[in-house]
């Protein structure tokens, strides 16, 4: 199954996006398909350990409890059902994790050491390859991007 180690010296992330995307060549290029057909594996179950420890609250769930997560994590409006079919993507809170509890680093100054593995899919439809890319994104709520075109940075900004 596809796995991914992430090393981090920002922190505990508030929220982590995860979704497998098709690809259709060996080269990387994306597929294009028709918009409103489903298009990307959908995730069922994964599993995450932090320093070789592993995160039974995400190990342990079911394809029905991650997508409730995912539905709770998101806007109030957005069609969830239809961009989890359309995308296959989970979004976990830093909740969902446990608070990563088995780090006990200091952020900015420990490394965050973070595996990642999709231990079951859906790859049924027809039109999808076997090779997926999978994407792992991490989400800070108190960090921003901010500057102008030529001077610009991504940075810490203190939580009121």
């Amino acid at each position: 199954m596809s796995t991914i180690k992430i090393k981090t010296h920002r922190g505990l992330p508030d929220y982590v996006f995860l979704r497998l995307e098709p690809r259709s060549t060996g080269f990387g290029d994306v597929i294009e398909y028709e918009t409103g057909k489903p298009v990307a594996p959908t995730i069922h179950t994964l599993k995450m350990s932090v320093l070789g420890e592993d995160i039974q609250s995400i190990s342990r769930m079911s394809k029905g409890q991650l997508y409730q997560m995912t539905r709770r994590n998101s806007h109030p409006r957005a069609a969830i059902s239809q961009l989890y079919s359309e995308t296959g993507a989970v979004l976990l809170s830093k909740d969902d994790c446990a608070n990563f509890n088995q780090w006990l680093g200091r952020p900015g100054i420990d490394t965050l050491e973070l595996d990642v593995t999709v231990t079951g899919y859906n790859d049924t439809h027809a039109e999808l390859p076997t090779a997926n890319t999978f994407i792992v994104m991490f989400i800070y709520e108190n960090y921003e991007y901010s500057g102008t075109y030529e001077d610009n940075q991504f940075w810490f900004t203190a939580k009121e």
